[in-house]
């Protein structure tokens, strides 16, 4: 599976078309050890096997013995999302007899079907783009599902503290300030002002991330003079997937967390900087995507390189919109879709 939250979440779809193309298959998955929980409970996957994120000579060592392991395996099949030279390796390596992906970083000898890796913004949706490995096997078109993740069950004792930790799950709103490029986060400044209105509407707002997004939320909840719950970098996927499904919206950059909200089925509303939303937005309807096209964007980059203005894309994005953003899902009725 991709190596990225909001990439692996937007690959559920391809996972589940794979498992109605062969619905009597074991299907194993293979994802970095930080993302398994999103498998746990997934009905048609058989097998979760994670891999710790490791460097170096490790990561060569992590490469042949894990190719030993699934080469006990004898898979018939091996779809291999990810795009690096050493996944595609892995799996030839292997001796896996179908591999197929995408022929990117010269790794085409090591697939028996492949799909070409088009440049930058010559891509379809993720979502599309990843099923289309799925086409490839099936030779036809396929229908797209709904986003879903599989993390596993809380027990009471776990959602009883996160209840506690937010107090209360009445008019909750999750708001996840944070991302790991700064060319995708909007000012901590403007966050803070749309937490203050949030707040003193009634809202109970949790800001959310993960341990590197800590210090945006700090800066967030302190310009907001509210004091909401930062639980960044304090929650499991589980827990996160938990506290979505008790949400009525989702608020946040381009990210991880939006798409995992976007699973859960409540309304998100993402600012766009330097990404392309046509590629990355989640795959819902139930959207608010802000994203202000100027000569340079889409970038791309995690970091902004101009000088004369730097994050124009970002800066473009007032509060006064994303307030009218918030005001529109809010008044919606509560709505969620199934994550079987």
């Amino acid at each position: 599976m991709p190596n990225w939250l909001g990439d692996a979440v937007m690959a559920t779809p391809a996972l589940r078309a794979l498992h109605q193309l062969f619905p009597n298959a074991a299907i194993i998955i293979l994802v970095r050890e930080n993302l398994a929980e999103l498998f746990a409970s997934c009905p048609f996957v058989e097998e979760v096997i994670p891999l710790p994120k490791v460097s170096g000579g490790r990561k060569i060592f992590q490469l042949f013995s894990t190719a030993s392991f699934l080469k006990t395996k004898r898979f018939d099949l091996a779809v291999c999302f990810p795009h690096s030279f050493s996944s595609a390796l892995m799996f030839w390596l292997a001796r896996i007899r179908q591999r197929v992906g995408f022929s990117a970083e010269g790794r085409k000898v090591f697939l028996t079907q492949s799909l070409p890796y088009p440049l930058d913004g010559e891509r379809p949706h993720r979502v599309r783009f990843y099923g289309q490995l799925i086409e490839l096997i099936s030779g036809r078109k396929l229908t797209i599902p709904t986003l879903q993740a599989w993390p596993r069950m809380l027990n009471e004792k776990e959602t009883e503290n996160l209840d506690k930790k937010v107090g209360g799950f009445q008019n909750f709103v999750a708001v996840a300030p944070g991302s790991v490029g700064p060319a995708k986060r909007w000012p901590a400044d403007r966050y803070a002002e749309v937490v203050q209105k949030l707040v003193k509407e009634g809202a109970r707002v949790a800001l959310v991330g993960a341990s590197h997004d800590r210090p945006h939320c700090d800066e967030a909840a302190r310009l907001s003079g509210v004091s909401p719950v930062n639980l960044a970098g304090e929650t499991s996927l589980s827990e996160l997937f938990f506290l979505f499904q008790k949400s009525r919206l989702f608020l946040g950059n381009d990210s991880g967390a939006g798409h995992l909200a976007a699973a859960c089925g409540i309304p998100v509303i993402i600012l766009t900087g330097a990404g392309d939303p046509d590629e990355v937005a989640p795959w819902t309807d139930k959207k608010t995507v802000l994203f202000k096209k100027i000569f340079c964007s889409p970038c791309y980059r995690p970091a902004c390189r101009r000088k004369d203005h730097p994050l124009e894309c970002m800066d473009l994005i007032s509060t006064d919109e994303v307030w009218r953003a918030v005001e529109f899902w809010l008044a919606k009725p509560r709505m969620r879709v199934g994550t079987s």
